[in-house]
């Protein structure tokens, strides 16, 4: 096993994702091929212990990066978090701090990403290391660490501590329950008043860790961050579900109740 897990330290991956030739990448789109990136890599070493990486370089296209330069630290801080967030709910441990770099790469197509992804230990990367700007090539973040519960092998990780949110028009509702059907009806569980929506228009469903939003016969359908969504999707935190006129947030907040939910 430990000759196994310094191979794995030792790797690195390459791995592309298109955002769409021409079109403008978004900062979602990144999110979700980190996740998808952290999922792939994901590699049980004990029976309670699944590694992932905690350092990721994305290389964009030279057309593409004045606009992550833009996003700049934000963008890369909060993929840090959401790093975390996500190895969190997954049940992963890391290994050390996560740190997020962004690159140019004269050899990607525009619209183009590439994720390189590696374990490295707390020595390697150093928490204190200041955002760094090179002009034209890199914009780098602050590495971020993460709970120790997290890094600790002895320690197991809490998956029940997150509670899946929606956020509609300012207001956010709690799902208590293993469903929430949303629409203009007045006996759903969250009533909208858009007649742009059906009266049971979409359910959001909930099973383990896995949460889906599953169209309910609708006329109009509905979108998931942009893109027209099949029959059902699976949901991630910071998901933006669109319906009729209204724009549905979904989030995973800290649950810090005590009733099991039904």
């Amino acid at each position: 096993m430990l000759d196994g897990l310094e191979n794995l330290l030792e790797r690195t991956v390459r791995k592309i994702f298109s955002a769409g030739g021409s079109k403008k990448i978004k900062p979602v789109e990144v999110t979700n091929a980190m996740r998808l990136e952290m999922d792939h890599r994901a590699a049980t070493i004990s029976e309670q212990r699944t590694l992932v990486p905690n350092v990721y370089t994305i290389a964009f296209s030279e057309q593409d990066f004045p606009q992550v330069q833009q996003w700049g630290r934000a963008l890369a801080e909060e993929l840090c978090d959401e790093a975390i967030r996500h190895a969190s709910v997954q049940g992963y441990s890391l290994s050390g701090p996560v740190r997020v770099t962004f690159v140019a790469d004269d050899q990607l197509e525009r619209g183009d990403m590439e994720i390189t992804s590696t374990i490295e230990t707390a020595d390697d990367v150093d928490p204190g290391q200041p955002i760094s700007y090179s002009p034209d090539k890199e914009v780098s973040s602050p590495a971020v660490t993460p709970p120790a519960e997290m890094t600790d092998p002895n320690v197991q990780v809490d998956r029940t501590t997150w509670r899946p949110v929606l956020e509609i028009e300012g207001t956010r509702y709690a799902i208590n329950s293993s469903s929430a059907v949303i629409g203009r009806s007045a006996d759903v569980d969250i009533t909208v008043a858009d007649p742009g929506m059906s009266r049971r228009h979409l359910e959001i469903q909930i099973a383990g860790d896995r949460v889906s939003a599953l169209d309910l016969g609708s006329t109009n359908g509905f979108y998931l961050n942009g893109q027209k969504a099949g029959n059902s999707v699976d949901l991630h935190h910071g998901d933006i579900i669109t319906a009729g006129r209204t724009t549905i947030v979904f989030r995973l907040a800290p649950d810090t109740s005590t009733q099991a939910r039904r």
